[in-house]
């Protein structure tokens, strides 16, 4: 039998593809996705920069990793549909310039209201809405969607979503036009540069707020109006500001430094802030904790009166210090913490002091030790496979938490020796995800928290649920007797109350 044929050793024994063939799978994923095998499209820098923290560009995750289900199932409808045909393109082309139903004409009342319903079909499409996908379809033509996967590969799935909203075809936009193809494809009048380039990038389900924000002000639309009916939390003259925002800032950060210039801050304000990763956050994010915005604004007007007075070192010493007692007194229902009448020196010697405590144990001064409660938890079920809920007994531990989420806990090891604090590690397949603080004594979670303090996600408020409900209320309730005048335990009442 032949060894070698076309001047190429056979690897197997199935008969070899000819020079010019094709195999089946690279096929279908061509008609699957013309873009998908090769892209002939601009290489684009990553804007991140060092200057500015990048965490809120994600394109080192994969765009498919987080994207719910029913989402991605929604743009193969819409994109993939009569893959068959595409085959016979050269025989049957498609229209070079499909008309979409032009939803972005009218009022700018018609248009908020539009774009508002088009986004929430979009995110609560499970399958039974034939009609959106259909729509969406005639919309489309098999050119467009091309251009948008050579020029945009990493939005362009969403961008063909909102198709229904363009107000040029991107069949007629040339890259040396000097004008960005999403403003080119919605925006007829100027949009802060910031918007365009965070179009560049994957645009994650369900969040297309910036993509309504680039629609809008292409439109002349006001922010400001528009605000009430998607439920953005807009203060006052912001978007006054975005235009003045570098153009390669994430845009939750670039919200963040419009507020700032709002406030009477400078750019330099913000380098200060960004020393503090709990201080990054997007002002308009209507979900931000009660208080957060208003202890945000108040660091930001005391560090454009005083913060130029401290060295780097000890400015982000002074912000650890500050967010320490923010989290604190909300934690435990006390009186919020004001940066008001606070001088420079106090602050100073304040935050020198809680450095000293946060980081005793590294130096092994107040190296406490404690009983553990038994509350330790891992998850079997299918849907809590992974996680698990330690307690932490040393101060070492304390601190080596605290080091990995940037947040203070380090500094608790008296309080949890001294029997007025629990603490507990969530983590998910051996990595830390949130700190958890419990009340031993009545079972209530007096705190919950990420990396930088942030809050928890949906998945860990979930799991710190079901490990409180099914260990710790549990087992207070076991150990507790039932007081004799209320008839219910201290457990009981926490959880009534928690």
């Amino acid at each position: 039998m032949k060894q070698t044929k076309f001047g190429k050793r056979i690897q197997n024994w199935h008969r070899p593809l000819a020079p010019n063939a094709l195999r089946a799978r690279y096929r279908r994923l061509r008609e699957k996705d013309p873009g998908l095998l090769t892209r002939a499209g601009i290489s684009e820098e990553d804007p991140g920069g060092e200057d500015w923290p990048s965490d809120w560009y994600e394109d080192e995750i994969g765009e498919d990793d987080t994207l719910p289900y029913w989402h991605t199932q929604l743009c193969s409808a819409v994109l993939h549909d009569h893959v068959p045909l595409r085959a016979l393109g050269t025989l049957f082309p498609e229209t070079p310039h499909a008309t979409p139903s032009r939803l972005w004409e009218g009022s700018p009342e018609a248009l908020v209201a539009s774009l508002a319903a088009h986004v929430e079909r979009l995110t609560r499409y499970k399958g039974d809405d034939p009609e959106l996908v259909l729509t969406l379809r005639a919309a489309l033509d098999r050119q467009s969607q091309e251009r948008l996967q050579q020029y945009l590969p990493k939005s362009a799935r969403e961008l063909c979503l909102f198709a229904l909203f363009w107000y040029r075809s991107p069949l007629t936009w040339q890259p040396e036009s000097g004008v960005s193809l999403p403003e080119h494809l919605f925006a007829p009048y100027p949009v802060p540069a910031f918007l365009s380039q965070a179009l560049r990038r994957s645009i994650r389900f369900p969040n297309y707020k910036w993509l309504c924000w680039l629609i809008l002000l292409g439109r002349s639309v006001s922010l400001k109006s528009a605000a009430a009916t998607f439920g953005w939390n807009l203060p006052s003259r912001l978007p006054h500001f975005l235009s003045q925002v570098p153009s390669l800032m994430a845009p939750e950060l670039a919200c963040a430094c419009a507020e700032v210039l709002r406030l009477g801050g400078t750019e330099a304000d913000l380098r200060r802030l960004c020393l503090d990763r709990s201080y990054l956050l997007d002002p308009t994010d209507p979900n931000l904790a009660p208080g957060e915005l208003d202890f945000w604004r108040e660091t930001v007007r005391w560090l454009g009166a005083q913060g130029g007075e401290l060295v780097q070192g000890e400015l982000a010493q002074v912000l650890a210090w500050g967010r320490h007692r923010h989290t604190e007194a909300r934690a435990r229902g006390e009186q919020p913490f004001r940066w008001s009448g606070r001088s420079v020196q106090a602050v100073r010697e304040q935050s020198l002091l809680y450095q000293r405590n946060r980081y005793s144990w590294r130096s092994g001064g107040e190296l406490y030790r404690w009983d553990s409660h038994g509350w330790d938890w891992s998850g079997e079920a299918a849907d809590v496979t992974g996680w698990s809920v330690t307690e932490l007994t040393k101060s070492s531990q304390l601190g080596e938490e605290g080091a990995a989420l940037r947040h203070c806990v380090g500094g608790y090891g008296r309080r949890c020796h001294s029997g007025t604090s629990a603490i507990f590690s969530v983590r998910y397949q051996e990595k830390r995800r949130v700190t958890v603080e419990v009340n031993p004594t009545n079972g209530v979670l007096v705190q919950v928290h990420g990396s930088d303090n942030r809050p928890p996600e949906p998945d860990e408020q979930r799991v710190v649920a079901l490990w409180h409900q099914s260990v710790v209320l549990p087992a207070l309730a076991k150990a507790t007797p039932p007081d004799p005048c209320s008839g219910t335990t201290p457990a009981a009442a926490a959880q009534a109350t928690g």
